[in-house]
């Protein structure tokens, strides 16, 4: 692995192995770095990269704005890794293999499929692809909202199965962090709202859980005009009802709002 670490997930970060960051001046050139990065082995004609970036130049100022971002990338990536970008003709290709690059790592660790893997996975999924990034090029912002997309739903099948494999093996704490993570992601996805809610009645928490269902009736209703369906109804009357049951069992506890051990009436 090399001594450069390429951070697209929740931002852009270009760093150090020893954390310090590297400056790449202008978006272009970020931006160019990150569609390289994605599509690393991979060679992009310089034509495809200088009308996806510089779409509203003409030909040769595009490809003249195309060399000098590409110099700004090599500067950054100097001295170790300036030989990760590699010209083919008129072609650029991307050798990730000399730096560290999330994205790469988040899709192989999503491809083993094992808890342990997942995890990891789940962890570099710091926020969206670049997020805070606009540039105004429609063509980058048509490819990275795919992107975006496309990789939100490998966050979320990941976070599902680890969820699913927390709830299997009994660890509620695990499973309350990951359901809690996996709706902030996607607010709407009912199945992780009932998850929490169950996982907080296996600690007691029937508030918690009566709380967890009021979110997901305003989530809904405001995002959806929807109301919950059928089975997370269902579970928060089970909910509610236990909670009564329990409330009623703890009030009826001999001893419970008596006078004192001899029945004679306490002083006051």
């Amino acid at each position: 692995m090399g001594e450069l670490k390429l951070g697209l997930l929740g931002g852009f970060r270009l760093e150090r192995a020893g954390g310090r960051s590297v400056p790449v001046p202008t978006k272009k050139a970020k931006a160019l770095l990150a569609y390289l990065a994605l599509h690393g082995g991979e060679p992009q004609p310089r034509a495809k990269l200088a009308g996806l970036l510089w779409e509203d130049s003409d030909e040769p100022r595009a490809r003249e704005s195309l060399r000098q971002a590409l110099k700004l990338v090599r500067q950054a990536l100097s001295p170790g890794c300036a030989g990760s970008l590699i010209a083919q003709g008129d072609a650029v290709l991307f050798e990730p293999a000399a730096l560290s690059v999330d994205i790469i790592d988040f899709q192989r660790l999503l491809a083993d499929r094992g808890p342990a893997q997942l995890e990891l996975a789940a962890e570099l999924y710091r926020g969206q692809l670049l997020e805070g990034f606009d540039l105004g090029a429609p063509e980058f912002e048509s490819w990275l909202a795919t992107e975006r997309q496309r990789l939100n739903e490998k966050a979320l099948a990941a976070l599902e199965k680890l969820l699913a494999h927390h709830i299997a093996n009994n660890a509620v704490e695990c499973g309350i962090t990951i359901a809690t993570r996996l709706l902030a992601l996607d607010p709407l996805r009912e199945s992780a709202h009932r998850s929490l809610m169950e996982l907080f009645c296996k600690q007691g928490r029937h508030a918690a859980a009566l709380r967890q269902f009021r979110v997901c009736v305003e989530a809904l209703k405001k995002e959806l005009g929807v109301e919950p369906d059928a089975a997370t109804i269902a579970l928060y009357r089970e909910i509610r009802s236990n909670a009564t049951a329990s409330r009623t069992a703890q009030q009826a506890r001999p001893g419970r709002n008596r006078g004192n051990s001899t029945g004679r009436p306490r002083q006051l």
